[in-house]
Formats: structure tokens, C-alpha cells, sequence
């Protein structure tokens, strides 16, 4: 008796289980040298976050970095913050996600 009462339940919750489980939208890469800064801001307007290469100070290589629209594309404890990168004509400031520390300046 328990078996048909075990196999009714995955036989109505199997359905539900599989429509919420779907393509994962795959985040686009970029390099911030070969598009301007409107267009690198633009693309991240578009898609919430975009990760953007870009060469790293002092010689160090290609830096990979995830820029975003706004802190609602970060982890519950990041916020957005102010990031430079350099674009096709120039600096551009953009936001990445940091960890989000209070400071305590009353102790």
C-alpha cells in the first residue's frame, strides 16, 4: 500500500520537478579594449552581468572580471562597486560585486 501511495506522489510531483529545471543562460565574455565604454555599459544594461577581459596593471596578463548593472546581480552579502576598465577610447567606469564590509568606526 505504501508503494502506491510513494509512486502517486513522484507520478504528480515529476512533472512539477522538470518544468522549473531549464537551459541555463550561459553569461557573455568580452574584451573591453575592442568595444567602447557605451557599448561594453550597454551590453551589461542588456543582460544583468557580463564578464569583460581586460589587461591586467603592470604587465600581470588578462584579467577576467564580472561587471553588472547593479547590485541586484550580486551575492545576498556583495554590493555593486565602482570599477575602471580600459575600453576602445578610454577608461570606463563599471561596477563588479565585493564583498560588503561595515565599517565600524564607534569601537
Amino acid at each position: 500500500m505504501k508503494s502506491i501511495h510513494l509512486f502517486s506522489f513522484v507520478l504528480v510531483t515529476l512533472p512539477f520537478l522538470v518544468a522549473g529545471v531549464g537551459p541555463a543562460s550561459a553569461i557573455s565574455r568580452v574584451s573591453a579594449t575592442s568595444h567602447t565604454c557605451g557599448e561594453l555599459r550597454s551590453m551589461i544594461a542588456r543582460q544583468g552581468a557580463v564578464i569583460i577581459t581586460h589587461p591586467g596593471s603592470r604587465g600581470s596578463g588578462t584579467l577576467y572580471d564580472r561587471y553588472v548593472n547593479d547590485s541586484g546581480y550580486c551575492d545576498p552579502s556583495d554590493v555593486a562597486t565602482e570599477d575602471y576598465v580600459p575600453a576602445k577610447g578610454g577608461s570606463c567606469r563599471l561596477y563588479n560585486c565585493q564583498t560588503y564590509e561595515p565599517t565600524f568606526d564607534n569601537w
